[in-house]
């Protein structure tokens, strides 16, 4: 039995490529993500991190007409602080506006999304937001 080089190197090729295509997958998979439900209370805006922040939950003033506020994993205004948890944070930054009764989101960085509005019209309702989109319950 002969020993075919283009046969060996071909194996080889193959055997390369799809390890370099696993550990691909691999560094896509450990890309963390985020889970926040977002209600509001009377004038505040209260956020809930399920997963994916170094703060648990946050609640600030509507921001008045014509401003926004921005949140990322470290929380309002993307005041960068010592997290005890560093290795389970996703890297996120938004900003949230209300106009006319609707909510408005502009993706900062780490979303799928560019930008999405959606109302909370119940008094208990609110919408889940993560790097995929926003689901209103």
């Amino acid at each position: 039995m002969r020993f075919n080089k283009s046969i060996f190197l071909g194996l080889a090729f193959c055997l390369f490529a799809g390890l370099s295509a696993s550990a691909q997958m691999d560094a896509t998979e450990k890309k963390k993500t985020f889970n926040i439900a977002i209600s509001q209370e009377g004038k505040n805006i209260e956020m809930q991190c399920r997963v994916g922040c170094a703060w648990e939950t946050l609640s600030f003033e509507v921001p008045r007409r014509g401003l926004t506020e921005r949140i990322d994993q470290f929380g309002v205004g993307g005041n960068k602080q010592t997290a005890s948890n560093p290795d389970e944070l996703a890297t996120f930054s938004f900003s949230i506006a209300k106009v006319r009764g609707e909510f408005k989101l502009i993706a900062l960085e780490g979303m799928i999304w560019e930008t999405l509005s959606f109302k909370l019209g119940e008094e208990n309702s609110k919408a889940t937001l993560s790097a995929g989109g926003v689901r209103v319950r």
